[in-house]
């Protein structure tokens, strides 16, 4: 019988980071991404990108949630809620580290 491992959450007390598994480069302003682990590409836009780059080192939820409130004129909890499910879609194609 095979054990299915549970699915890792990311929440507002989660600590992230980018997994070493992956390339990247700066397109213009957007990223593009290869899983070196699923050989797979991906490509982030000129809001995402900036996420990317500051999660290439370890970094606590609400780090990033200050950043973005910061940096984009955005609601603090619609910021939460994107950010949310940003780092969650990065987390299930295993481009991140959810501690």
């Amino acid at each position: 019988m095979a054990f299915k491992m549970a699915k890792k959450v990311v929440t507002n007390e989660s600590t992230v980071m980018a997994t070493p598994d992956h390339v990247s480069t700066d397109l213009a302003g957007k990223t593009a991404i290869l899983s070196l682990k699923n050989r797979t590409y991906y490509t982030l836009d000129d809001i995402s990108s900036p996420i990317w780059d500051f999660i290439q080192q370890e970094r606590r939820f609400s780090e990033i949630h200050q950043a973005i409130t910061a940096r984009y004129m955005v609601d603090s909890a619609q910021a939460e809620r994107d950010l949310l499910e940003f780092l969650q879609t990065l987390a299930d194609q295993n481009l991140i580290v959810i501690k």
